[in-house]
């Protein structure tokens, strides 16, 4: 009887000691996330999931989720991208706002304070394809699902393209927001009303947007052909919307230190500094100034 007794109570400790080792060995809070392999076709925890991939774990947890947080995250949906890319956790490579949660939840001339959902689709659904952007997961603004959808842009804004040059795919991006796009003025009417193919409907006007800036052509009001009038293209929203990264290199356009995030200078060419305000005369100059005596007061 003892025997027997000794067998059964060994055979439970030995159940249980398993038990407690497949337990140890669950994940039922979050883990680490690791770029490498099986993770690294694309090495992003937002996309590209597959049956080996380990990214879900990364932001939910299963058994130790936040009590106050929600779906299953730390923390609230507003916060969630916060811990990643705004806070100083050093959890991602990507940081944004100058790691200052305080200057993402204040929107000034410096930067856009929306929600990080309104211009990214956290589980990469519907997002630019563009090479350069995918890790991004910026929302396709040409896409069904889009809130401000755009039809009908410059063949080199296509965000799906492998041809599609950056700075293409990104004004087509803005412009799902800052609808101020056409392609010439002599494609609107007195109204600013579309009256041509280049460019999106819609009651807007803005400057001119053109490779072409050696001289004014009559069909945009010029009264005078051959005068150059500009050293800089204004091609996209980034040839005016030029501020980069301040101290943290992805600000871009969440925060910079530029105004509109504008730089200002002397003449094309110059140094540049951020401007002060988007009305300061050197964000105008650093394109209709070719260098310190020519351009705009000295040639027309």
């Amino acid at each position: 009887m003892k025997k027997t007794l000794f067998v059964l109570i060994t055979a439970m400790v030995l159940v249980f000691a398993f038990a407690a080792t497949a337990m140890a060995n669950t994940s039922s809070g979050t883990i680490t996330w690791s770029a490498a392999a099986p993770n690294n076709s694309p090495a992003t925890p937002h996309k590209g999931y597959a049956y080996n991939t380990q990214k879900c774990l990364v932001c939910h947890a299963v058994h130790k989720a936040s009590p106050t947080g929600q779906v299953l995250l730390g923390d609230t949906v507003a916060n969630a991208c916060n811990y990643c890319h705004v806070s100083t956790t050093g959890v991602s490579t990507v940081h944004v706002y100058n790691n200052d949660p305080a200057t993402f939840a204040t929107d000034t001339v410096f930067n856009h304070s929306n929600k990080c959902t309104a211009c990214h689709a956290v589980h990469g659904a519907d997002t630019v394809n563009q090479p350069d952007l995918s890790a991004k997961i910026l929302k396709d603004p040409t896409a069904a699902s889009a809130e401000f959808q755009i039809e009908s842009l410059p063949s080199n804004w296509d965000v799906t393209s492998e041809g599609t040059d950056r700075a293409g795919a990104l004004s087509a991006f803005c412009t799902a927001c800052h609808p101020y796009f056409t392609g010439t003025y002599a494609d609107s009417d007195a109204d600013g009303n579309v009256t041509g193919s280049s460019g999106v409907g819609g009651p807007y006007n803005s400057h001119i947007m053109t490779s072409d800036f050696a001289s004014y052509d009559p069909a945009n009001g010029a009264t005078a052909t051959g005068i150059q009038v500009a050293w800089a293209s204004s091609a996209y929203c980034t040839s005016c919307h030029d501020s980069g990264a301040d101290t943290v290199a992805d600000n871009f356009p969440h925060l910079t230190s530029g105004a509109r995030f504008m730089k200002s200078a002397e003449y094309a060419g110059a140094a540049a500094t951020a401007a002060a305000s988007p009305t300061q005369d050197g964000v105008c100059l650093k394109c209709h100034r070719g260098s310190a005596d020519t351009g705009v007061q000295f040639d027309f």
